[in-house]
Parts: C-alpha cells; structure tokens; sequence
C-alpha cells in the first residue's frame, strides 16, 4: 500500500521556499501605512505568521517599497488638490510586485542549479554515470555563472563611480589651480584678490590670467577651500605685489624695506646720532611697522631708508612753516609706554598683519616724507612730594536745622612722595608716567553735619516771641545781665574762626560793618567795639545784632531767610577769643533772648513728613 502524501501529526511540514507567493498587505488606512513604517517590526511579523526567512524578507521589503510609492503617490496628489483613488494605489502595489517576483524567481532557479550541480559532483557510483551528468552540466550552465558573475561586477563598478560627486578641476596656463565644487568658490576668492590688490596699489586691477575648468570625479575630501585657493591665486602676482616692512611715522607710510629687522636698525641709529642711546631718550611719533603687502618695485634697502631718515630730523626751527602757524599741543598718547620694548632701548611698537591684506591706507604706495618730521624725546626720573585731597563725610543732627551744614572736623590734606618718568619734547614737558608712590602722612577727612531740626517760619510760628534760632548750635558762654566788666546786653555764643553764623529770623540787612558787608570798620565809628558785625530788622519791629565776626557774607539791604549764613564767626572790636556777641533790639532797648524769645521747639524734618503723611491719610 502507498503511503498517504497527507502528513501525519508526527511527521514535520517541509520547509517553505521561495515558491511562497508574496502577500499584499492591507492598504486601507493611512494608521496601517503609518504602523508598518519599520521594515524591522514587517520582517518579525512574517516571520511569525509562518513564513521562511527568504519570504519573510522579500514580503516585508515589498511593503515597505509599497508604502513609500503610496505615500509619495499622496504627497504630489495633495499638492495638485488631489487624492489617489484605491485603482491608483493597487497600480503601485502590482507595479513592486513584479519588480520582487522576479527575484524569488531567478534565485530560486540558480541556487537549485548550484545544489544540483553538487550533488552530481560529490555523489560517486561504480558506474561513473554521475561524473558524465555533472560534467555536462557545468559545460552547459557555466557560462551563466560567468556572465552573472560579470553583470554583478560591472554593476558595483558602475554603482562605485557613481557615487563619486562631479567636481570642477581649475587651472591656469595647463597647472592645476585646485578641485573645487563650484565655480563659485574660485570666482569669489578671485573678486576678493582682486579687490586687494586694487587697495595695495591705489588702482584698478584685474587678474592677468584666465582660469580654465575641466569635470572630474573626485572624492569631496579632496577639494580644495577658498583660502587655499587664494593662497595659490596670490604667488601668481610677483610682478604687482611683494610683501615687505612698512614704516608708518605719524600714520603716513613713508617707505617699505625687505624686512622688519632693517627698519628697526635704522631707527636704532637715527635716533642714536641725534639724541643718544639708552632708555631716556627715543622717537616721540607714532611709529608702526607693519609686515604686508605693497606694491612690486616700493622697497627700498638701507642705505636709502637711512637717506631718507636723515633729511626727517630737521630741527623745528628750520621747518617748512615753522614761524607761519602756531605750534600745536603735544599729544601725550604718542609716547612710547615704559614696558619691556622701551627698557631694551626698542623703539618701534610693532602691529603684525597678515602678509596678503590691503593697508589701513587706501593705497600701500609710499607717501613720501613732505611735511613728515622726526621728533626725539627725552626722559628723566624725578622725586618729590605731591598732596592727597581729604574727602568729605556728611552726617544728621536733630539740633541743626535743616538750613544749616557745620563742619565738625576740618579736612587736612595728606602727604605722598612720589617718583615718575617725566617726558620732554623741545624742552618741554609733555607726559608724567607714575612709577611709585609713598603715602608720608595720610588726609584727614572733612565731617560735615547737616541739619534735621524744623525752621520754625516752616512751621509757620511769628510774632513777637518764640521764634528766633540761636545764629550758631552752641553752648552760651556769658548770658544777658551783670558781670564783672558791666552790664553784658547779650549772649556769647563761642566758636572757632570762620565758622557759620545764621539769621536769627527773616528780615532786611540794615547794617553790614566789615570789608566783606557794606563799608569798613574803622576805630571811629559807632560800633568800634562790635568789629565786623550785622544787624538784621525783621517785619514784628524787632531787630538782631551780629558781632566780632571775622567774615561778613552779605551786603547792605539784602534780604536774607531764617537760617541763611549771613557771616562767620571771629575776634574782630573788643573780643577776647573767638566767639559772636548775640543781641535782641526793640528800638534802641537790648533784650534778653532768654526771655522767651528763642524757639524752643525739637521737631525733625523726618517728624514733619510723617505728620504731612498721616494728615493725608486722615
């Protein structure tokens, strides 16, 4: 009996090969195109659904090629206003379906031809049948192997040299200038060359050679930038351009030498001829050297920068206009700075600039030296003793008002000794350079108190009483009444020399004795004893005196305000010590100030702004 060709429960499923027919997936939502975007999470899916490793490949490479044409197909569609129908879709999916099927198809048949071929290699029989049939077989299916093996290889060629960019091979006169990208790069290195150049020699220039371009393949590694090219553009130029030292004296380009190190020896040895070597002396103008580009055919050697240097050192008597204009203020900005440079007796303060670069000038081409002179200087260290200014320190006080400012402590200035370079052009000093200082005695600051205390006409209180401000916040040293020497008809308030002295209350200067008020004391006058003093009249009939000042600050008939200063406190009549004589008139009878008269209030300006707050609120 035959065997069933039905598969037991115990007999294993053959393999699936390539004879498997791809699947289409389902294309009907844009969620379904969306979650089969990884070719990954496709290939694992076919897999689990049974499929062989071949299938499983191809059917998730054909989805993903599927999906790409799909949504591209939409994308161009979207554009146009558009949408795909489902007929235009299955195009695409039956389109890639047959660009895979053929090669399921073709390896299928070559890996069956392979196998065949090794059976009949391998199996040996007595009769020698097999090594006929293998042989027939690789005489007829070798040159298929050959000519896969060929189309394979030409392919990768051809893949390879693909792959490799287009690029642009310059040159100039048959010497390859560089491989670039584009055009572009050698025309925009060839713009700023010639933009350049144009500045270095003050005119128009256009480059001398054309420029070739030839496509080539080559790796992008191997191009060569914008500045390589300009780099290789430039050594073409030896008949326009050539890179040398520049002198610049007063920011005018005088002459151009081989290198730096000529210019600074020649500088070296003008200035030593003229005013002597070390570090004391040196060029007083702004001098440069700067290494770059300039025109071919401006350098000169030595001996004629030497020349050159020599008819600059004209004395400033004997230059051209010398007596037609006046002279004009040394700059102290053009001296050299006391550094390394100057210690070593160097004389040039040196700008490195790049070789190939147009000057600060419009035109490198020498100026020439019309109206251009040498100017030396000289130096010398000099010590002596320089006073430090006292600052001022400004504090409160509640028994001040608020219109006066006491000095509590007089400033004092300091002492320094000092050392400094001091610099002369033509005799003449033109910059002091510090190089050390030495506090002797330290400054003493000024303290100044200010007032805080309310001026009672702020307040609003006038009248006959209760009013008036001692004209200085001090103790009483001899009140109103009797004393040894008579009847004192006044206060006095002590104080040292020059200190404020304020109005008692508002009112019109109606007598100003002194030098400084409205006309001089003198031994016969009626306020001999008095000296400098001042009488104020005020509005309510009474009047204030003011005496033994050192100093009167106003004139005769100002008007003055309650707690303006109006003099200064001194020893000038019958004094003995410094102090002012304070008295209080009514006509021509003197009155005690302590009998009411003076205001006696303590209220603070801080007292007065929180009151106008709280007037506010309520």
């Amino acid at each position: 009996m035959s065997q069933s060709s039905t598969p037991g429960k115990d007999q294993k499923p053959k393999k699936r090969r390539f004879a498997q027919k791809v699947k289409k997936p389902d294309f009907q939502t844009e969620e379904a195109l969306l979650a089969s975007a990884s070719y990954s999470a496709l290939y694992k899916r076919f897999r689990e659904s049974g499929l062989g490793v071949p299938d499983a490949f191809f059917n998730a490479l054909y989805t993903v090629i599927s999906e790409k044409n799909v949504l591209l197909l939409e994308e161009r569609m979207r554009e146009a206003g558009l949408s795909p129908t489902a007929e235009q879709k299955n195009d695409l999916h039956t389109a890639s379906l047959r660009f895979l099927a053929f090669f399921p198809r073709f390896f299928r048949r070559f890996a069956d031809g392979w196998r065949a071929l090794g059976k009949r290699l391998f199996h040996r029989d007595p009769g020698g049948r097999s090594y006929r049939a293998s042989y027939r077989f690789f005489r007829t299916h070798l040159p298929h192997v050959l000519v896969i093996l060929f189309v394979l290889i030409c392919s990768y060629l051809v893949a390879r040299t693909l792959a490799v960019p287009v690029v642009l091979e310059a040159r100039i006169d048959g010497k390859i200038l560089g491989v670039v990208e584009s055009n572009t790069v050698v025309d925009s290195a060839l713009r700023e060359l010639e933009n350049n150049v144009s500045g270095i020699l003050g005119k128009s220039f256009q480059f001398p050679y054309e420029i070739e371009y030839d496509f080539v393949r080559k790796s992008r590694a191997e191009t060569t930038d914008k500045t390589e090219i300009s780099k290789i553009l430039y050594t073409y130029l030896p008949d326009y351009i050539t890179t040398g030292a520049g002198l610049y004296v007063d920011d005018a380009l005088v002459a151009v030498c081989a290198t730096e190190a000529d210019v600074r020896a020649e500088l070296s040895d003008v200035t030593a001829a003229h005013v002597g070597q070390g570090a004391d002396v040196g060029i007083f103008n702004e001098i440069l050297v700067i290494t770059q580009a300039y025109p071919a055919g401006s350098v000169i050697d030595r001996g004629e920068l030497r020349e050159l240097l020599e008819k600059m050192t004209v004395p400033p008597e004997d230059r051209e206009g010398a007596g037609q204009k006046e002279e004009t203020a040394v700059s102290p900005a053009a001296l050299p700075e006391q550094n390394e440079t100057v210690a070593e007796g160097t004389l040039l303060c040196d700008v490195q600039i790049p070789t190939i670069r147009a000057s600060r000038k419009a035109s490198n081409q020498p100026v020439g030296i019309e109206h251009t002179y040498l100017t030396f200087y000289r130096s010398e260290v000099l010590r002596y003793q320089e006073n430090i200014p006292f600052t001022t320190e400004y504090t409160e006080s509640p028994t001040l008002y608020t219109s006066m400012a006491d000095i509590t402590t007089f400033g004092e200035a300091g002492k320094n000794n000092m050392e400094a370079r001091v610099y002369y052009v033509d005799g003449k000093e033109v910059k002091r350079e510090i190089l050390s200082e030495t506090v002797v005695k330290p400054p003493r600051n000024q303290v100044v108190t200010m007032g805080t205390r309310v001026l009672p006409e702020e307040l609003g209180i006038t009248g006959q009483k209760g009013y008036f401000i001692m004209p200085r916040c001090a103790a009483i040293s001899s009140p109103y009444g009797e004393r040894e020497l008579g009847f004192h008809q006044g206060w006095d308030i002590p104080g040292p020399t020059g200190a404020n002295v304020y109005a008692a209350a508002s009112g019109t200067v109606v007598a100003a004795i002194g030098q400084d008020g409205g006309f001089t004391y003198t031994p016969e006058a009626n306020y001999t004893g008095y000296g400098y003093c001042v009488i104020l009249e005020h509005e309510n009939g009474l009047s204030t005196l003011y005496a033994h000042c050192s100093k009167i600050c106003v004139t005769l008939g100002q008007e003055v305000k309650q707690g303006e200063k109006i003099a200064e406190v001194g020893e000038t009549g019958e004094a003995y010590g410094s102090h002012i004589h304070f008295e209080i008139r009514q006509g021509g009878t003197r009155l005690d100030p302590a009998n009411g008269y003076m205001y006696e209030g303590k209220t603070t300006v801080y007292d007065r702004m929180n009151a106008a707050s709280t007037d506010k609120k309520s």
